[in-house]
C-alpha cells in the first residue's frame, strides 16, 4: 500500500511538471507573437507558423488530458484505458503522458486503424 501510495506521488509529480512545462510554453509562445503590419490597410495582422501552430494545438490538447489524469489522481481514481477499462501502468503514463489506451490496446488500434497504416507507409 505504501509503495502504491509513493508510485502515485511521483507519477503525480510527473504529470503535474509536464503540465506546467506546456502551460510556460504556450504562455512563451503567446507573448512571442508580434503582430506585422500590411502595406495595404496597416492593420495588425499575427504571423502564424503552421508547424508552430500544430505543435501548440497538440501541446493544448495534452495539457487538456493532463489536467484530467490531475483531477483523476487527486480524487484516488486509477487511470484506466478508454477501450478495455483497466489502469494504464504509471511507466506508460511517464512515457506517453496523455495516452488513453494502454500498450495493448492501443497496439490493436495501430495494428487495425487503416489511416494509422497509410500514415506508416508514407
Amino acid at each position: 500500500m505504501a509503495k502504491a501510495k509513493q508510485q502515485g506521488s511521483e507519477l503525480t509529480r510527473f504529470l503535474r511538471d509536464r503540465r506546467d512545462s506546456i502551460v510556460r510554453h504556450l504562455k512563451g509562445a503567446r507573448q512571442h507573437e508580434e503582430p506585422e503590419r500590411t502595406s495595404l490597410d496597416d492593420l495588425p495582422v499575427t504571423a502564424i507558423d503552421p508547424v508552430e501552430l500544430q505543435r501548440t494545438a497538440r501541446m493544448s490538447r495534452e495539457r487538456r488530458v493532463l489536467e484530467e489524469r490531475l483531477a483523476q489522481l487527486q480524487r484516488g481514481e486509477p487511470i484506466t484505458c478508454e477501450d478495455c477499462g483497466e489502469p494504464i501502468p504509471a511507466a506508460r503514463l511517464k512515457a506517453v503522458p496523455a495516452t488513453r489506451r494502454c500498450f495493448g490496446c492501443q497496439s490493436n488500434v495501430e495494428r487495425t486503424d487503416p489511416r494509422i497504416q497509410i500514415a506508416a507507409l508514407a
